[in-house]
């Protein structure tokens, strides 16, 4: 069994798939809006699985998903999420519909706390970078914005709609222009970042997660998982 496909998992509990498994954790989460009558989505949690004998996750400078903390030694044995993903998005329509992104992405480097707004002291990989965005209509018609791959971005250098580590960012709002009503967008998330050569396997791989919701007029809110289209295991570095 490939120990690096993405399995259902999370952190309140755990089972074992088989003897080679271990600490697969499982949970949801919410989101509630007090602002708007019944705006509230939920989903499980992110899916890891650990193993202490698949190479993926046992082989010193391989993608572990706590890399960043065990110096990429593979230590944690926890296999890496996602790098690229998809996602549907409407803006318009017979009732005003707005969508959100919601992304974490792994900065590569073990952090410690800073003040927010980030910008005296801001971290050295922030902004992060962005591989690459495509983005499509419902007839496959597409937009390709610039996109600049390494962290931290230059100011100007192309769009920058997902700078941190954790952020909600609104379809068609200033961080992320949309120039169609309704349709799905490509996002690569891999980024290198300056200095930091890491993972060593693959330096411009770069771990995320996308999750997405869209409400109607405010009262009523469905939510997805993003679409996962590879493993850090094995990244993908094509954008279509």
């Amino acid at each position: 069994m490939n120990k690096c496909t993405l399995r259902f998992a999370g952190d309140t509990g755990y089972f074992t798939e088989d003897a080679t498994a271990q600490n697969v954790l499982w949970g949801d989460y919410s989101f509630v809006n007090p602002s708007a009558a019944k705006a509230a989505t939920g989903g499980p949690l992110v899916h890891i699985e650990a193993s202490t004998t698949d190479p993926a996750t046992t082989t010193p400078g391989r993608y572990t998903f706590y890399g960043r903390y065990v110096n990429w030694n593979a230590s944690d044995h926890r296999e890496p999420l996602a790098t690229t993903f998809g996602g549907r998005y409407n803006i318009g329509g017979p009732s005003v519909a707005h969508t959100s992104f919601v992304v974490w992405r792994d900065s590569k480097t073990n952090q410690n706390a800073f003040a927010c707004p980030a910008i005296a002291g801001r971290p050295t990989w922030y902004p992060l970078g962005t591989e690459g965005l495509d983005i499509f209509d419902e007839q496959e018609q597409v937009s390709v914005p610039p996109t600049f791959p390494i962290s931290p971005q230059p100011p100007g250098s192309g769009i920058d709609p997902f700078p941190a580590a954790a952020q909600r960012v609104g379809i068609n709002s200033p961080s992320l222009p949309v120039p169609f009503n309704s349709g799905w967008i490509f996002l690569d998330l891999n980024t290198t970042i300056a200095g930091n050569p890491n993972p060593p396997f693959d330096p411009a791989a770069a771990q995320g997660w996308l999750i997405y919701d869209t409400d109607s007029d405010g009262r009523f809110t469905v939510g997805y998982e993003g679409l996962r289209l590879d493993s850090a295991c094995a990244p993908n570095h094509t954008v279509p």
